[in-house]
């Protein structure tokens, strides 16, 4: 699958240059995590930074996107699962098609 871009390319430049600001004015140890609520409807992004030390939230943004935030969280999350990680010979692979 063909990477879906990166969280700006959803939402208007001026809420994408606050976001930014945002996420990196976080701390070092953080990592964050994109959901949708679904009473907020399809286009509204969930921006999470999570402390990575100790699995907490730190904090919390929700901000409007102009196209379907779900689909994009949904798309990600497709896109990170095909690379796999394989202790044995310390790489990461695609994973094989689901035979579902």
């Amino acid at each position: 699958m063909k990477y879906p871009g990166d969280f700006t390319t959803i939402m208007a430049d001026e809420t994408a240059k606050t976001l930014t600001k945002w996420l990196d004015s976080a701390a070092d140890n953080c990592y964050f995590r994109y959901t949708t609520t679904p009473a907020l409807g399809d286009y509204n992004l969930n921006v999470l930074a999570i402390n990575a030390d100790t699995e907490t939230l730190v904090e919390a943004k929700s901000v409007p996107t102009l196209k379907n935030a779900k689909q994009w969280v949904n798309d990600m999350e497709v896109y990170w699962r095909q690379f796999d990680y394989d202790e044995k010979s310390d790489i990461s692979s695609p994973n094989p098609p689901d035979s579902n």
